[in-house]
Formats: C-alpha cells, sequence, structure tokens
C-alpha cells in the first residue's frame, strides 16, 4: 500500500500470513519511507493492466510493483541521485486512540476512566543491520523474531552495496543511472529455522534487471484480464469494475490463506478488528466476483484452508455440545478463536462458506470436488444445524436462539431473536444443497438426507410485515407484505445495517424475477421499503448490495444507478485507479474513515469492493433458477460488451447490449462449442 506526501513515499509492507499466533491478531511488517526529492509537486497513478504504479516529482520517477507470482516488491528510481535514502518503521502493535475511546465510553457509562496503559509495552522491539551489504529489518515479539525484510540494491544488473546510517540506510549509486530496490519479507513465525544470511542470499538469487522481472509479472496479469472483459459507456461503472477485479488480482492466490477484510492492505500494525477471519459476511463476499468473473482457480484459498481445519470446527461443536461442524463469527490464520467458549456460534455462520463451495460446483460441475470437498462440509455443518432447529407445537421448525449479523445483542428478553430470515434462508440453502450433494453421488438411504427434506417442508416461512401505514410510504404492491424485519421490535435502521435478512434473494438466490408473483412482490415491496428508510449505519457495502438484490428480484427502479450516482459524484477526477475523495470514504466502495495526512493512513475493508464487482457482472449475465438472465440488470442508458463471463451453468457468455437490451452474442460450452445467442424479449412484471 502506497501512500505520502511528496517528498517521502511510504510503503507499507504486510504479508497476509503475518500473525501474532499467541494473540490472535494479524500484524504488518511496518512501513518503508522513501525519498521522492524536495519538491513540491508530484502526479501519480497505477497503470491496472500491469499492476505498476507511478510517482512522478520535480527531481525524478519512481515506478514499483509487487511481483505476480515471487515473493519480491521491484522498486525503480530512474535519474537516480548519488545518495539514495530510505528508513524502515516498525510496526506499532497498540494504538491509544483506541483505548481513549473506551475509556471515554466508560466514562458514559459511570465509570472510572483509569489510566491508559499500552498492555503490549515492552513486547515488541526491532533491530535493522547490513549483511553482504543488503539491509535487513527484523521485527521481534517478546525477543522472538518474528518478521524479517530484506532489500537489495542493483545498477546495471550488479549489486550495489547499502550502508546502515543512525537514521536508516543509504546507497551509493552511480548518479543518473537506473536504480533497483529488490524487496523480500519472510514470516519467520512460520519459518523460525530461517536464518538471515540464508534468507538474504534468496534474495541475492533474483536478477537484477527490472526489464526481466517485469516480464514475467506481466504474462501472470495479462492471463488475468483474459478471462473476462467489459465495456461499459457509463465510464463509473466500467471504473468500478476494473479497479475491484484488479484488487482481487492483488489478493488471492489458489495456494494461499484466504482473503482478510483488508486483503494485504493492512495499517502499520495490527489491523482493525485485529485482522480476524470474520465469517458473517466480510471473507464469504470477498469471493463473489470470482463466479462470474471467470476466476474460479482463486477460490481454492477459501476451499482448501477450509477444509483441513474441519476437525477443528468440529471441535468447536463438541464443545458447545453439539454434533457436526460450527463456525465461531471470528478467527485467526489456524482458525483458533478468541471469543468466549460457545459465543456466535450460530448455524448460518458455517452455511454460508458452504454456500461459496457450492458456487464452486455449480460453476464447474466438478464431480470430484463434490465429492472430496462439498459433501464432508457440508454434511458435518447440517449436522450442527440439525441439533438446533426444533419443532414446535405448530410442527415448525423454530431456532430460539437465532443470530442476525453483529445486531443480536440488542434483543432482550421481552423482545427475543427468533427465527430470523437470515438463519431460516441459509438453513433451507444447505439442507437443499446437501440433498442434491446425496443425489448426485448416489448416497442411498442417508438419514441425514431424510431429515434435511423434511426440514425444508416444514421451517418455519419467512418473517414478513405490514408495515405500509406505520412507515408512511407506498409499496410497490400493497396487497402483499414485505420481507424486512429480523425479529419484532428491531430499529428499521439496524435492520438495514446488513443485508442478510434478504439473503434469500442474493447470494443464495432462492427469490428471483422467474419467482411466484406474490413472492417477488413482497421481495420488491422489502427493497423500496430498505431504499426509503436508507441504508443503514455502513453504507460502505449497501450500494453495491442492494443492486444486487434489485437485479435479482427484477425492481423496476434500477438500483445500479442510484449506486453510480453516488460514485459519480465523490469521484476523484482525474481518476488515477484507486483513490476517491474524502467524502466518499463514508459512502464509498472503499469503506475508509477518517482524513488521511502525509503521513496517516486510516481503516478500510475490501468487501464492498468484491460486491461493487459482483453487482456489475451480474447487471449483465446472471441466473434466475435454471434460466439464464442477460442485460437482466442494465438501465435503459447502457450501452455495452462483455466477453468471457461465466454462467453458474458452466458457459462462457459474451455479448452486447444496447439501450439496456441485449442484442445478441455467443455462449462457449465446453460440451457443445459456441454457439449464438439470439435476444430475448424480457417478461413483463
Amino acid at each position: 500500500m502506497a501512500w505520502g506526501g511528496p517528498s517521502d513515499l511510504v510503503l507499507s509492507l504486510d504479508r497476509s500470513d503475518l500473525w501474532w499466533t499467541e494473540k490472535r491478531r494479524r500484524i504488518t511488517a511496518g512501513s518503508l519511507v522513501l525519498s521522492c526529492g524536495n519538491g513540491s509537486r508530484f502526479e501519480e497513478g497505477l497503470d491496472l493492466a500491469s499492476a505498476v504504479a507511478y510517482r512522478v516529482t520535480d527531481q525524478r520517477r519512481l515506478e514499483w510493483f509487487v511481483h505476480a507470482d515471487q515473493p519480491v516488491l521491484c522498486f525503480r528510481v530512474t535519474s537516480s541521485p548519488r545518495s539514495y535514502r530510505f528508513h524502515w518503521r516498525p510496526p506499532e502493535l497498540w494504538s491509544g486512540a483506541v483505548a481513549e475511546v473506551q475509556r471515554y465510553s466508560r466514562q458514559l457509562e459511570g465509570k472510572p476512566r483509569g489510566r491508559l496503559v499500552n498492555p503490549h509495552a515492552g513486547c515488541a522491539s526491532s533491530e535493522c543491520g547490513v549483511l553482504h551489504g543488503m539491509a535487513f529489518m527484523r521485527f521481534l515479539i517478546n525477543k522472538r523474531p518474528h518478521v524479517l525484510i530484506g532489500v537489495r540494491a542493483c545498477q546495471r544488473g550488479e549489486t550495489i552495496p547499502i550502508r546502515r546510517r543512525e537514521d536508516g540506510y543509504e546507497i551509493a549509486a552511480q548518479a543518473g543511472s537506473e536504480l533497483l530496490l529488490l524487496v523480500s519479507i519472510w514470516n519467520l513465525e512460520q519459518n523460525p529455522e530461517q536464518e538471515l544470511e540464508s534468507a538474504i542470499d534468496q534474495l541475492a538469487e533474483r536478477h537484477g534487471h527490472w526489464a526481466s522481472l517485469l516480464a514475467g509479472h506481466r504474462t501472470w496479469w495479462r492471463d488475468f484480464w483474459s478471462r473476462s472483459s467489459v465495456r461499459l459507456s457509463n465510464s463509473i461503472l466500467e471504473r468500478l469494475w476494473y479497479r475491484g477485479t484488479y484488487q482481487l488480482g492483488c489478493i488471492c492466490r489458489p495456494s494461499t490463506q484466504p482473503i482478510g477484510l483488508q486483503g494485504v492492505w493492512g495499517l502499520d500494525g495490527v489491523p482493525p478488528w485485529n485482522g480476524a477471519y470474520t465469517w458473517d459476511l466480510n471473507v464469504q463476499t470477498c469471493y463473489w466476483p470470482i463466479y462470474t468473473g471467470n476466476h474460479l482457480e482463486m477460490g481454492h484459498s477459501l476451499y482448501d484452508w477450509y477444509f483441513a481445519r474441519l476437525p477443528q470446527l468440529q471441535e468447536f461443536a463438541r464443545q458447545s455440545g453439539h454434533p457436526g461442524a460450527a463456525l465461531p463469527l471470528q478467527t485467526d490464520n489456524h482458525c483458533a478463536t478468541s471469543l468466549p467458549e460457545g459465543c456466535h456460534l450460530q448455524p448460518a455462520h458455517g452455511a454460508w462458506v458452504c454456500h461459496n463451495f457450492w458456487q464452486h460446483f455449480v460453476y464447474t460441475q466438478d464431480r470430484e470436488f463434490l465429492l472430496n470437498r462439498c459433501l464432508p462440509v457440508f454434511r458435518e455443518h447440517l449436522k450442527f444445524q440439525r441439533s438446533r432447529w426444533r419443532k414446535g407445537d405448530d410442527h415448525r421448525y423454530h431456532l430460539s436462539e437465532a443470530s442476525s449479523p453483529e445486531i443480536e445483542t440488542l434483543a432482550t428478553p421481552q423482545c427475543p431473536c427468533r427465527d430470523s430470515a437470515y438463519e431460516i434462508a441459509f438453513g433451507k440453502f444447505l439442507a437443499g444443497a446437501y440433498r442434491q450433494t446425496a443425489r448426485l453421488l448416489g448416497l442411498r438411504n442417508d438419514e441425514l438426507s431424510a431429515w434435511a427434506m423434511d426440514f425444508q417442508r416444514n421451517v418455519v416461512p419467512y418473517p414478513t410485515a405490514r408495515t405500509h401505514s406505520s412507515n408512511h410510504y407506498w409499496p410497490e404492491d400493497p396487497v402483499v407484505p414485505d420481507y424486512f424485519v429480523e425479529w419484532p421490535g428491531l430499529e428499521t435502521q439496524l435492520s438495514h445495517r446488513h443485508f442478510s435478512h434478504m439473503a434469500m434473494l442474493y447470494p443464495l438466490g432462492e427469490i428471483h424475477r422467474f419467482s411466484p408473483y406474490r413472492t417477488l412482490r413482497t421481495a420488491q415491496n422489502a427493497i423500496h421499503l430498505m431504499i426509503m428508510r436508507g441504508t443503514g449505519v455502513w453504507v460502505g457495502f449497501s450500494f453495491p448490495w442492494a443492486s444486487l438484490l434489485a437485479t435479482r428480484a427484477a425492481w423496476p427502479r434500477r438500483m445500479p444507478t442510484h449506486m453510480l450516482e453516488s460514485f459519480a459524484r465523490n469521484v476523484v477526477v482525474p481518476f488515477n485507479g484507486l483513490t476517491l475523495n474524502e467524502d466518499y470514504l463514508r459512502l464509498g466502495t472503499i469503506c475508509q474513515t477518517g482524513s488521511c495526512g502525509p503521513y496517516q493512513i486510516e481503516d478500510f475493508t475490501i468487501e464492498s469492493s468484491m460486491m461493487a464487482v459482483t453487482a456489475v457482472q451480474e447487471m449483465l449475465v446472471h441466473a434466475a433458477g435454471d434460466q439464464l438472465v442477460l442485460a437482466g440488470g442494465a438501465s435503459p442508458e447502457l450501452d455495452a460488451e462483455f466477453r468471457g463471463l461465466r454462467s453458474p451453468f458452466g458457459d462462457l457468455v459474451s455479448g452486447k447490449i444496447e439501450g439496456g437490451q441485449f442484442r445478441g452474442g455467443e455462449l462457449r460450452s465446453e460440451h457443445t462449442g459456441v454457439r449464438p445467442l439470439a435476444p430475448v424479449r424480457q417478461p413483463q412484471t
């Protein structure tokens, strides 16, 4: 992550596998601060096609990229000075600002304020030095090496020495020649046998030429961008898709750990929420774009990691007195949780991850994946579901201790959280997915399938509310109610805190434009009420998720347009690829808070960027039941061309849209080759 003022460029260093295991917290590797000269003006940007960033100042040009398939950051200075300097800022493990907020909250509660005490004081230390002419920086926790950073300097393919100075490092370069810096980060907690000298030797073996490093990097990105593409008459919408797809390419590889809340762009220290994997939306949502976007291989970073930790999820369930597997709300990279025993072991968390597994099978029809990954994961999570749901006197399945993401703590004895739409939706999904899996694999006399069928038939209906008169809005259809509250008495705006109370529309797709009339109109009423009352407390992901809901439910007013109008008012002009202005930090597809000075960068999360990519893709291509819908979310003003988008039936679709209508294209199938697609008249609703 690159930021900073005109004279300094700050590179926040990170790896997805840097965790402080004892505290179950992810940490970063600190920052490199590099000199940009003394000029007061600069221009910077990012080439999304090649994933190369640049900054041009009055005195020099700097370029850098993180290699796509090698663990190295490549940094080039052209027209370099005779002496080039940089220094390292170790990560900070504690923020006094957070503690101050907590102390202020205690004062409001009438409790003593107490002193601000750094809980990690004395446990963090760092050391810097030079070995064989190369710089190294090491970060230690409780005197144990945790992170190692190595920097090598090259000119004309030859290593040039780096000298240690009191305020950092200095490179004696040949003036005017191209200077290349190679930076690598090692995780010493996972690889304690990694010796400093051998680590630096590995770095020294890399080629010292910018062109050779860039060639392999560009090859990877060329293949990545070749999978699919879009061209849209609305430039804002097109920017959303390319920016978010670029972020996806930066944060995910099949053999790595799952995508976290901040990707690999954490703050200098402990990222927000301790960098934990949060399973009520955040991790699952980060994989939404890979399916229609035709990047299915990236999902294995989630599937393989999750499957390997299934025994731990079974242990969580056993400790809470239930069979099967249970997923806590927050976990670390080893799937350990710091939450109290039994806390947040709700059925929907694991079922939502099961949906990602099911999506992979649906888009690939990979029977081996269905047998070796889906079946064992579905079976264990469904056992946990079965132990939680109970039939009442009405012979319906009920969940007495249901959840609604992040706001279940608002439930009271007078107004308990029961039978939430969120839990019902994912319970029905998992029961259906397991039954289909068992049928496709030929499992006979499976008692779990029998229970799943009974559950699907007899689970309590989704909660609805006739709020038309009390909320003073004119519904889409006053004859039917709306899917709205998670449980009676919930404050309206807080119900919009998450749109998971309409998960049956998206991501599950149970309700769609071809659903029965009353069901569809109930969903449209809910979307209309949601928009009329506002999109809630955290609006960063509200607009793209609402766009997905509206597209699936064929809502007459195109929600994507609403999202775009908000984005257009706040995008930076000229647009350099990533940056948003400060006003949009509270609204945009990157959730970021606070103002940023030259040496300060604030929190952000990436799930809303992934939602926005998905909203654009599903506006063009999505499934409704067993039918393929083309241009189903496009506004009448939109012209578009798209290529290589994947349908849920395993086909690659390319086509052209004019005036919001599909005008023709082709469908490529592994089994039937290529065949043309004719325009289809959309049914009237």
